[in-house]
């Protein structure tokens, strides 16, 4: 029986089938990401585990060669992609190196080297219908002293390993990365921030003169570890 249901799974949904009818003892979360590998469980079944052994088994085989590691490393002490016409030379531009950064989403949630991004708003922004320029929001978030905020070389490896964003993220706004600053056309200065879009995380700068609102908090970190 379990090698007839063997060459029936050639897709995730037959996959789905064969996971929930033969092992109905797995919990819904390593169900889901079983669910995304297929050939998981032609290797599983042709073997004839049991539900009583097979999450231990399972446990071994993914952290052999299954699945893809569930984590990023990004190196924050690059200089971060830029257009043409910024740089960071000019008066007022900075980029505040970051040092390796492992990146893990677990539970919907971003971390980085076991610390939650946050996404920080000012008092300012908080309150219904005011706003910040974006001059002093820097200052203010220079300032704090029990959250750092993020720099341009994480928002750009976000925009290319998109999985790692969590969706709660999508209705926010923008997401402003202000470790990073440039400058740009007659020494105007530039934050960088993710949005998303028809579907897909995107990025672009704003100008920090311009005023912000509840719609563009800042990507922060804790300044102290946390266990993750």
């Amino acid at each position: 029986m379990l090698q007839r249901r063997v060459s029936d799974v050639k897709t995730s949904l037959d996959f789905m089938k064969v996971v929930i009818t033969t092992f109905p003892l797995l919990d819904k979360a390593l169900t889901s990401d079983l669910s995304k590998n297929p050939e998981v469980v032609r290797a599983l079944l042709c073997e004839a585990f049991t539900p009583q052994n097979f999450k231990r088994v399972f446990a071994k085989i993914e952290k052999k060669r299954y699945f893809s590691k569930k984590e990023l490393i990004v190196d924050g002490d690059q200089i971060p992609h830029m257009p043409d016409d910024m740089s960071l030379d000019g008066q007022g531009a900075e980029h505040q190196k970051m040092g390796k950064m492992k990146l893990v989403i677990r539970d919907g949630k971003l971390y980085v080297n076991g610390r939650e991004v946050e996404l920080y708003l000012s008092q300012h922004q908080r309150d219904i219908g005011t706003v910040i320029r974006g001059d002093k929001l820097r200052g203010e978030i220079r300032r704090l002293k029990s959250k750092r905020a993020l720099n341009a070389c994480l928002m750009h490896a976000l925009t290319m390993h998109q999985e790692f964003i969590p969706d709660a993220w999508k209705t926010v706004g923008h997401i402003y990365f202000w470790n990073t600053v440039f400058c740009g056309a007659f020494g105007r200065l530039y934050v960088g921030y993710l949005f998303f879009f028809d579907g897909k995380w995107r990025w672009s700068y704003e100008l920090i003169t311009h005023n912000w609102s509840e719609r563009g908090p800042a990507a922060c970190i804790a300044d102290s570890p946390l266990a993750a």
